[in-house]
């Protein structure tokens, strides 16, 4: 599956991160940031899902921390497995005072339930979150981060069925707001020291 090119609706900070955040005691050069980082912190809309372990998830879990969110399927043959295995990879780069919650959205909730997710996600990381719920607060928090979504476009005899969607790792900082964005390529290395950079910036 190959990630779908969409439009951002970020406003990219420049001037703030540029005067606020240093890498080993130089400025740190915006150019150099992957991340679209929003000048105006985007407080996300209420929302009522499940987690894996089938327990309320709604805006509130993600405040007091960062959070890490990927929307896909269970399902997906290549691009979440793949970038589910980069999120690992950036969590075990951070340090322990710092790991963000990673949050692991489904876009279909037909065939990813609670337990589905429960069962899916620790071959990743048994610390990711899995959620899923009713369609109608899952499309509402997809749209607000500018998830693109293409309906299927019909199952296999089997009733196989494929998604193509973007691939973006969102930021979500501790007032539940979005922060930052990652589009594909994901560099976990890159990834996880920009976070951090961050991290750093909205303390200051």
């Amino acid at each position: 599956m190959k990630p779908l090119k969409f439009l951002l609706p970020a406003i990219i900070l420049v001037a703030a991160i540029a005067a606020g955040v240093k890498k080993h005691d130089a400025p740190l050069d915006p150019n150099e940031l992957s991340a679209t980082v929003y000048a105006q912190p985007q407080t996300l809309p209420s929302f009522n899902l499940l987690d894996d372990n089938q327990k309320p998830f709604t805006e509130k879990n993600l405040k007091d921390h960062w959070s890490l969110i990927f929307f896909g399927f269970s399902h997906c043959p290549g691009l979440c497995p793949t970038t589910l295995s980069q999120l690992n990879t950036i969590y075990q780069q951070l340090p322990e005072n710092k790991l963000p919650h990673v949050v692991f959205i489904t876009i279909d909730p037909e065939r990813d339930n609670p337990q589905r997710l429960h069962d899916y996600l620790p071959q990743f990381n048994s610390d990711f979150i899995g959620v899923t719920g009713n369609e109608k607060d899952l499309d509402k928090l997809k749209n607000f981060m500018g998830v693109l979504v293409m309906a299927p476009s019909g199952k296999d005899v089997e009733g196989h069925y494929d998604i193509d969607h973007s691939g973006a790792i969102m930021l979500i900082n501790p007032k539940g707001q979005l922060h930052a964005l990652f589009t594909t390529p994901h560099n976990t290395d890159v990834i996880a020291r920009e976070i951090m950079l961050l991290e750093e910036h909205a303390r200051s």
